[in-house]
């Protein structure tokens, strides 16, 4: 259970500037409150580019006054981003570094995650209902119980067709009266009065808090690599970037590994395993029938 302790109380409101930029991951930035978080200390800032947990997104890591930063997350009574550290800071002034492959990593991700669901809906007519980001495995889930193979292959063509095209990808916030107009697939609760919107130049609007890249094309390729049905819903795994290319060497170096086994190349390996395993039942069968015939009535054992 979380629970926090105020040591210093502060009228100031902290600047969420990762809104604007993404991109920045070094910044110097003042303390407004101290705070102890389960146990750990913790700072609010006049301004933070450290990215909170939310919306399906883990926050950033890094360090301040190199003190590691173990946890972002918004604080549940002002609203502000509070920043859990491994160890106290003492100082008013604290010189920040954001973990800066784990937020690309979080950038590509989430953008990518906003053109497959696009690309989704333009497809198969299926809405995403839910996001998943870890460091383990990134999902959507979709409000379809089942999709064909050609819908998922065309799915991610069409991602991929607009990773390519390295498409702007701009943030803009409006009003309460303006969201009414604007063609969103869901709109969520808005912040003081205003929401942010994500835009994909020609492709795709959507709310969102989220980090995202410039251009599409800083996401390099998406890959989708398993699906999978939770009840009503369809579960995509996929990849983007980095993680894409490490997921292609890793099965590159097995597929690798086994045509040199089997002798045969990458695309009869497939039939080389089937064959393999037709060859194992059948030695199986041929080892039963001699079991049975040694023990079956009659027979001679010799020493």
């Amino acid at each position: 259970m979380q629970s926090f302790q105020i040591m210093l109380e502060s009228t100031l409101m902290s600047e969420r500037a990762y809104y604007e930029d993404s991109y920045t991951n070094r910044f110097k930035a003042v303390v407004i409150e101290r705070l102890v978080h389960d146990g750990r200390p913790a700072l609010i800032l006049d301004r933070t580019y450290f990215y909170p947990t939310s919306g399906g997104q883990p926050c950033d890591l890094g360090k301040m006054n190199d003190v590691s930063v173990v946890d972002v997350l918004v604080h549940p009574q002002n609203g502000d981003v509070l920043h859990i550290l491994e160890n106290e800071v003492s100082a008013d002034q604290v010189k920040a570094v954001i973990d800066w492959q784990r937020r690309f990593d979080h950038m590509q991700h989430h953008t990518g995650q906003h053109i497959l669901s696009q690309a989704f809906v333009q497809i198969a007519a299926a809405e995403t209902v839910g996001f998943h980001l870890s460091p383990s495995s990134v999902t959507i889930d979709l409000d379809k119980n089942s999709l064909s193979q050609a819908q998922r292959e065309e799915a991610e063509q069409l991602a991929n067709e607009i990773i390519w095209q390295n498409r702007p990808v701009k943030a803009r916030t409006v009003n309460q009266k303006e969201i009414q107009s604007l063609p969103l697939r869901k709109i969520p609760p808005a912040r003081d009065g205003r929401l942010r919107l994500i835009e994909i130049a020609d492709f795709d609007l959507t709310a969102c808090g989220g980090t995202h890249v410039a251009r599409t094309g800083e996401i390099g390729l998406l890959k989708i690599i398993k699906q999978e049905k939770r009840g009503e819903k369809l579960r995509i795994e996929f990849r983007c970037g980095h993680r894409a290319l490490l997921d292609y060497q890793q099965k590159h170096q097995i597929v690798t590994q086994l045509t040199t086994q089997l002798t045969t190349g990458a695309n009869e390996l497939s039939t080389a395993v089937v064959r393999l395993q037709a060859d194992n039942k059948q030695s199986h069968r041929q080892l039963k029938k001699t079991a049975r015939r040694a023990g079956s009535p009659g027979s001679t054992t010799t020493h």
